[in-house]
């Protein structure tokens, strides 16, 4: 009888240890999912660390034209070109303008490298609104009020017009959606930094391939002469198990013959993507990091100048999503 309590305590014991130590993994699993998911780049590795950048591409921003005409002819603001136009003085009511805007996109993978670089303009008339004097030196009561302004107004149909652009040009490249693995819970469990706000849900299959990068120089700071995946058919096939808003916990379910080890960095790329009753299809989109918004200085004939970049940036931010993006920080 004694035996059979002490094997039975024993058994129960080595069960308590093993839920605790499932515990403990989960917990692990789900530390990581949310580091990732907030931006906290927790990665200890040998890797190139723009490798392991959470965003798939970065943009600068900047508004390099604000020109507009009153009922005279006279010109005010500032041209794209660079040429002098005048100051914008006490009464001033315009008649017509245009606005532009520079939007230039690159990989964290090769940052010395314009991927893509567009100018999205904004034309208006007097049919549309005006803009005076006191409107404009009126800016700086906040973000808020400037996109209820025709300022606003117009800088969003400016930014409108180069995001269009911007994703017509990203679609000619054909380029497929892919995303890396950015931590390892375990030899069978990695993060990706892609959740729920770029379309990914639990159930989610994809292939992992290695990548194998030379680098000009330096690697992060010189151009990327080529990069392959070290295998033609995937190292492995993971599904989502688990979703933050801006990170996926992925499980393992299917490994090749090959002796080669999932490295952090590695591609990511879809498999399939299960459809929801009556949906026909899917898409992900993709993670964009906002590194500058920058714009000439309005100049008003009393001194003042205005910068227009800090009312600009939220609407950045914003409106990327519409275009196939959302915000990394």
């Amino acid at each position: 009888m004694n035996r059979l309590i002490t094997v039975s305590l024993l058994t129960l014991l080595t069960g308590c240890n093993g839920i605790e130590a499932k515990m403990q993994f989960s917990q692990k699993a789900q530390d990581a999912l949310a580091s990732v998911s907030d931006d906290v780049n927790g990665a200890n590795s040998s890797k190139p660390y723009c490798q392991l950048n959470y965003a798939d591409y970065e943009l600068n921003a900047s508004m390099i034209g604000f020109e507009m005409r009153n009922k005279i002819g006279l010109q005010v603001g500032f041209s794209p070109t660079g040429g002098a136009l005048s100051k914008i003085g006490v009464g001033f009511q315009s008649e017509s303008g245009k606005m532009s805007i520079n939007l230039q996109l690159n990989e964290p993978l090769q940052p010395e490298e314009t991927l893509t670089e567009v100018i999205g303009e904004g034309i208006f008339s007097r049919n549309d609104f005006s803009i005076s004097f006191e409107l404009l030196a009126g800016l700086g009561v906040g973000t808020s009020f400037y996109t209820e302004t025709p300022v606003g107004r117009l800088s969003e149909k400016t930014l409108t017009d180069a995001y269009k652009k911007t994703a017509s040009k990203l679609n000619s490249f054909s380029t497929e959606w892919s995303t890396k693995i950015v931590h390892e819970v375990s030899s069978s469990e990695f993060i990706i930094p892609a959740g729920a706000i770029a379309g990914v849900r639990v159930g989610d299959k994809f292939n992992i391939h290695n990548l194998d990068i030379e680098w000009q120089g330096a690697p992060c700071q010189s151009s990327v002469i080529f990069q392959r995946e070290t295998t033609e058919a995937p190292l492995a096939k993971a599904e989502v198990i688990q979703i933050e808003n801006k990170a996926a916990l992925i499980r393992i379910y299917e490994t090749s013959d090959s002796s080669e080890k999932i490295e952090l960095g590695a591609r990511v790329k879809i498999e399939s993507l299960p459809l929801a009753n009556k949906e026909k299809s899917r898409t992900l989109k993709r993670a964009l990091r906002v590194k500058a918004v920058t714009s000439h200085a309005l100049e008003l004939e009393n001194g003042t100048q205005i910068d227009i970049s800090g009312y600009l940036a939220p609407q950045v931010r914003t409106m990327l999503s519409d275009y196939g993006f959302y915000l990394r920080n």
